[in-house]
Formats: C-alpha cells, structure tokens, sequence
C-alpha cells in the first residue's frame, strides 16, 4: 500500500453521463479539480494538466486497467491504471469501460523522488534550487525504505516519464517490508534490502528513459546512527556503479556530504557549519556558524527548531540544512542532464565494481545507454517508451 497520499486522493471527481458536452464536462471537471487542490494544499495532479482531464494515481497495484469495466459517475474521468498506462472512462455500447489513451512524455523536465523524511524535508527547498523550469513529483515520506516505493516505481515512472528519478534513503527500517516475522532485519539483510529494492526503482527509470541517481542522506551528527546510514550510503553507491556497469544510466552521488563534519571521523554529520561567505545565511548565523541538523538527540532531521518535525514548509526556522542539501542535489541533477563531471560525486567504496561513473582518479561522468537525447533504446521501447519531453 501506499504510505502518503497519492495525488489522486484529493482530486477523485464524479461526473454523470447526462448534460453539457463532453468538452464542456471534461472543462469544467479540470477546473474543479485544480481549484480543489489550490484549496486544499494538494498537490495540483500534473497528469491531469497534461492530458486535460481529471486523473487519480492512488489505486496502485490494484487499479484497473485498459478494457475493465467502469462506471457512468466516472465517465471522463482518468486514472493511471495498474501498468501504468493512462486510461479515460468511456461509453461502450451500454456500458462503460476504461480505454487507454495515447501515452505522452513530459514537456518540460521532470524528477520523480523516491525518499524518507529528509527528502520531504528538503522537498520545498529542492522546488526552488531546481527553479520553475523543473516538476518535482515527490514520492517520499517519513521512516519509510526503498521496498516501500519500489512496487510503485515502474507504474510511476511510465505515467510520469520522468528526465531524472533520483533516490534519498538514510536507512530507516521501521517499515513492515523490512521486516521478518515482525521482527527488524539484521544490518547485513537490510544492506541486501535496500541494494535490490533500490536497483528495482532504478532499472524501472532507466526502462522509460529516465537518468537515474542515487544519492546519500545528509549523514547524521547523532553518533548512534552513523554506522549503520554509512553502511546504507555505501550500499547505494555500490548499487549505482554496478548498474552503470551493465550500461544504465545510472550514476553515484553522495550529495549529502555538503552537511558532513569536516573534523570528524567517518561519515559524521556536522551540527554547525560556517556561514557562507556571500552573506545569504547571515539572518541564522551565530559567531559566525550556522546550524544544519536538528539539535541531539534527534540529530537526524535538518529542521533547528523541530517544530514541527519534519515539515517540508513549517519548520519553525530558516532550515539552512535543508537548503544546502537541496542545493547540492540541484547540482547533481544539472549536472546528470547536461552530461557533466558529478559535483558531488561519490567516494570509492569497497568492493565497488569499476563502471563509468566510477574510473579511479577520473572525473566521474553519466553512462547514457541511449544513442540521442530524443530516441530511448531501452527494453520497453516497443511498448511506447518515449524520451522524456517527447510524445
């Protein structure tokens, strides 16, 4: 199931199958819906701005899809379906069925991100580092793993067609899919957990197009959690050059070493940071440091006032960790697209397996599998795969 609120939740819309046109019915649902979620804080589903009709993604794995049975009450109205398709409620003789229509890529860039608590955290912040060129779909929520995303991620990715799905996980394993018999996993099984589940969303974005980075969490300055977030960090990172080495476009990026100690050992996350120097972090700065983790015991979480924690628009102060983080992750991802050496790339970790974001004492670079930026040869391009911005 899903652990947030899909974006079709809040936008369900009935309709019935007598009165205006269809133009009309199908003009009037869409702004119905978009004044509903300006209303209700929700975000505004782009999947229905982009095919212009009310859509709901929340139904999951057990969504209907192309030639099921729907009803009049839904007639016009769309859903993602199960694969991922989208699909619009149509009269059929008597009845009504779901029809799948023509699939269509983003026409602008978009990024999916599959996270916990720190990507929410950071989400508004990533919003502007990316600036209004970019569509972020978030697809994180607190405590949660990559086997709590990964079900979702290939139907995800094939509605959405994402430029860049980029991934943010610390190591939380208080979800029921990392779990055995009720009881947490071993460090060890939870390494293999997040490896595979992580290569899963990864290989689902690659399939539909997509340039793929795996990133670290900001580590944590609470010393009780850094072994086992150094050991995930490391995972991820050796799950990305392993794929990149069977040629997915799949790099590394550790850019949540921006909030790390420099004086510590290991990967430690620092409390307090110098300001920046051009003066924009001047308003949260103290005898010249700023704070970039919430206070111990949390330790964990970017907010300084942890009220509440951890809201990605409430935070009770100016979240300077938050905004160094995105920033960071803002980098990586023009940096993805425009086939640029990674900023923040990550370090040789042990074991790692030689591909081409990873060559010793070489700048780190993208491996693209597509032989254009227009065309994507990749397994599911029979089935309609398309590069992102193109329909």
């Amino acid at each position: 199931m899903s652990l947030q609120p899909r974006p079709g939740r809040c936008r369900r819309t009935g309709h019935t199958s007598n009165g205006p046109s269809r133009t009309r019915r199908a003009t009037a649902a869409l702004a119905a819906l978009l004044l509903a979620g300006l209303l209700s804080g929700c975000e505004i589903d782009i999947l229905s701005l982009r095919y212009g009709l009310p859509i709901a993604t929340s139904d999951g794995p057990n969504a209907p899809t192309a030639g099921d049975s729907c009803t009049a009450a839904l007639e016009h109205t769309g859903i993602v379906d199960r694969t991922g398709r989208i699909v619009e409620c149509q009269a059929d003789g008597a009845g009504f069925v779901w029809n799948a229509l023509p699939e269509q890529g983003s026409a602008t860039p978009l990024i999916i991100v599959y996270g916990d608590s720190i990507a929410v955290e950071s989400s508004n912040q990533l919003r502007t580092a990316l600036g209004p060129d970019w569509t972020v779909v978030l697809r994180s929520f607190g405590g949660t793993a990559p086997c709590d995303w990964s079900k979702w991620a290939e139907r995800d990715i094939r509605a959405y067609r994402p430029a860049i799905v980029l991934t943010s996980f610390i190591g939380n394993a208080s979800s029921p899919c990392t779990w055995t018999d009720g009881v947490s996993v071993s460090d060890e099984t939870l390494v293999r957990l997040y490896s595979s589940h992580l290569a899963t969303i990864a290989r689902a974005g690659a399939a539909w197009g997509a340039r793929v980075i795996l990133s670290s969490s900001p580590p944590p300055s609470n010393v009780g959690f850094v072994q086992r977030t150094a050991v995930i960090a490391a995972a991820t990172w050796r799950t990305a050059r392993a794929l990149a080495a069977e040629g997915l476009p799949v790099v590394a990026s550790d850019d949540g070493a921006v909030l790390q100690d420099p004086a510590a050992n290991g990967r430690t996350g620092a409390q307090w940071l110098p300001c920046n120097p051009d003066g924009s972090e001047n308003g949260s700065c103290v005898d010249g440091q700023v704070q970039v983790h919430a206070p111990l015991p949390d330790g964990i979480h970017l907010c300084p006032s942890l009220e509440p924690r951890p809201s990605p628009d409430d935070c009770g102060a100016r979240n300077i960790g938050a905004e160094r983080y995105a920033t960071a992750l803002a980098d990586t991802v023009r940096a993805v697209q425009a086939h640029a050496p990674l900023p923040h790339g990550a370090p040789a970790t042990v074991g790692a397996t030689a591909s081409p974001d990873f060559v010793p004492s070489v700048p780190e670079r993208l491996a693209d599998t597509r032989t254009n930026g227009v065309t994507v040869d990749g397994q599911y391009a029979a089935l309609g795969a398309v590069a992102p911005g193109y329909a």
